[in-house]
């Protein structure tokens, strides 16, 4: 009887060793893999960033000079439409007035040559030569004021086209300004809504960097786990040994030595299942239910090893 009490005891063993072992694997596993994913991760973030960065700053570069010209280009728009007016009151002033003084001339001579028409109107003269009533002063003087009319008419129309050609190229210039200056205000405005882009880039990429310190956090605390897991691995292979030990020993001893061997292998097996069900309890957070079934059943088939240790136990203390 007590040789076959013995043969349960290196299964228990070789279960607890076996979980254990693939207990430690898979916490190393999962440990690697967290780490690479949580370092690449965070390279990645600290790239994006800097990129993010350089062309944050480039845009405010961009768009401080674009400020800058926007400035340049409504500030000359303004003192060119002030030009412009203060010209086309001076030119329509000043045009105004020697058409005004023109007109005055032209209404002038109309009446003088109106007053030496008279007679050739009453005697029905065709020609100036055919004068012979009139003396020559008064031809030539009419003939001289008949050019006077026509060069005062020929620039009179002159000052017209002139004054119509200088409104239309003003106009056509303010109207080139105007347009510049709208293409400045959108440049500015897309500029604006790319900065304002680039800042919640920003802080996504601020949110993701703290993100990545609670996760080097837990990192950590992962590490501490995975080195108390492995510190209680020593602890159960050292204990399992001891009670290997003391079981061997235990088939030469009396029946209260086998009594105390046995109560206190039952009390270091229940220690040992419930830091085996901590360890398990542990890992469901670290890794999906389908990863722990092994170690799972190999635990459930501890616990009935141990059973069936104790069940041994009772019989030997029964024999």
């Amino acid at each position: 009887m007590k040789a076959d009490a013995k043969e349960p005891i290196p299964d228990a063993k070789s279960y607890i060793s076996d979980a254990m072992e693939l207990i430690g694997n898979k916490i190393r596993e999962l440990f690697k893999e967290r780490e690479y994913e949580l370092n690449a991760l965070l390279q990645e973030t600290h790239e994006q960033f800097n990129i993010n960065k350089n062309e944050l700053s480039d845009t405010k570069l961009l768009l401080h000079q674009q400020l800058e010209e926007t400035q340049k280009w409504k500030s000359e728009s303004m003192k060119l439409k002030l030009e412009l007016d203060l010209l086309k009151s001076d030119r329509d002033g000043s045009t105004e007035m020697r058409l005004l003084e023109y007109q005055n001339k032209i209404d002038r001579l109309q009446k003088e040559v109106a007053n030496l028409s008279e007679p050739l109107r009453k005697d029905s003269f065709s020609d100036i030569s055919e004068l012979s009533g009139i003396s020559s002063r008064d031809r030539e003087r009419y003939i001289l004021l008949q050019r006077d009319y026509e060069n005062l008419q020929r620039l009179y129309q002159e000052r017209g086209d002139e004054l119509h050609q200088v409104r239309e190229n003003f106009e056509n210039k303010i109207s080139s300004l105007n347009g510049n200056l709208s293409n400045r205000k959108r440049e500015l405005i897309n500029l604006r809504a790319e900065i304002a882009d680039i800042e919640g880039l920003q802080r996504d990429l601020e949110n993701a960097v703290s993100k990545q310190r609670v996760l080097k956090s837990e990192n950590f605390k992962l590490s501490w786990q995975v080195d108390a897991l492995s510190k209680d691995k020593t602890e159960l292979q050292s204990k399992v040994a001891e009670i290997s030990e003391k079981l061997s020993k235990s088939s030469h001893a009396p029946k209260l030595d086998e009594s105390l061997a046995e109560s206190h292998y039952k009390a270091l097996l229940d220690v040992d299942i419930r830091r085996f069900e901590k360890i398990y309890n542990s890992l469901d957070l670290l890794a999906e239910e389908s990863s722990l079934r092994e170690p799972e059943q190999k635990i459930k088939r501890l616990l009935k090893a141990t059973q069936n240790g104790q069940n041994i136990f009772q019989s030997q203390r029964s024999t």
